[in-house]
């Protein structure tokens, strides 16, 4: 079993990057390619995600295409956030096989969902692969490796760990997301104010949080950037309350 997934980045300079060393049963994947698998052994294609849900989900068109049934016992997966049901959902155990291992885990389906990308997706943490690895920045054989251990569970989603002298929080590395700014909950967007300086401005904009699930966000501008490894910011999306909060 896996001690921990790994965000690997890698930054254009004149120094060598270092590889690490691949295992059989290790799993490196892009952000935005899709990773050739089979489930009770019909083809598909999944997304491996970064942030998000780790459980297999599969489009509904997919688990009807496949013939998937719910289970008899068990065979209901609804979808609850802050407390509201959002989506009624399916699911049922089945035979998988990616990176070359199979599992044997359940697979969930929302009817009312939208489609997700591929024929579903999944995270590091339902997957037996030793170690998974998302590789992504500039593909030079100069370029400089940063690398992001990830720690979570299969019901917890893959954070990094961040810590400075005064302050620490868990990162999540959603490498599918094309939003122009990182996103804060509204307790991290207060914490990291405090430690960097800063203030909201403008109004508030929808971004998406999950399966097409809209939640209002404002532009926090930092007084100085948060900076983690390569990476520097100086405005955050950051959570704000809204009449379903």
């Amino acid at each position: 079993m896996k001690a921990a997934g790994l965000i690997a980045m890698t930054i254009a300079t004149a120094t060598a990057a270092v590889a690490l060393a691949q295992s059989p049963d290790d799993l490196t994947v892009e952000p935005g390619r899709d990773v050739p698998a089979t489930i009770e052994g019909q083809s598909v294609m999944l997304r491996v995600l970064s942030a998000g849900p780790d459980r297999l989900v599969l489009n509904a068109q997919t688990a009807a295409r496949l013939g998937l049934k719910p289970a008899v016992l068990v065979g209901r997966a609804n979808l609850n956030v802050a407390g509201r049901r959002e989506f009624e959902g399916r699911n049922r155990p089945a035979d998988f096989v990616i990176g070359g291992i199979k599992h044997n885990e359940r697979v969930l389906w929302f009817p009312a969902a939208p489609a997700q990308p591929a024929d579903g997706t999944i995270g590091p943490w339902a997957l037996r692969h030793n170690r998974v690895t998302f590789a992504f920045g500039t593909p030079d054989p100069t370029a400089v490796r940063h690398d992001f251990p990830m720690f979570g569970t299969v019901d917890t989603g893959s954070v990094a760990g961040y810590r400075e002298a005064t302050f620490g929080m868990g990162v999540a590395f959603d490498l599918d997301d094309p939003s122009p700014y990182p996103r804060a909950s509204a307790a991290a967007g207060a914490a990291i104010a405090r430690v960097y300086g800063g203030s909201l401005s403008g109004p508030s904009w929808d971004v998406e949080i999950l399966f097409g699930i809209m939640r209002p966000v404002r532009l926090l501008t930092l007084e100085r950037p948060l900076v983690i490894g390569p990476l520097r910011f100086t405005k955050i999306a950051v959570r704000v309350r809204d009449r379903i909060d």
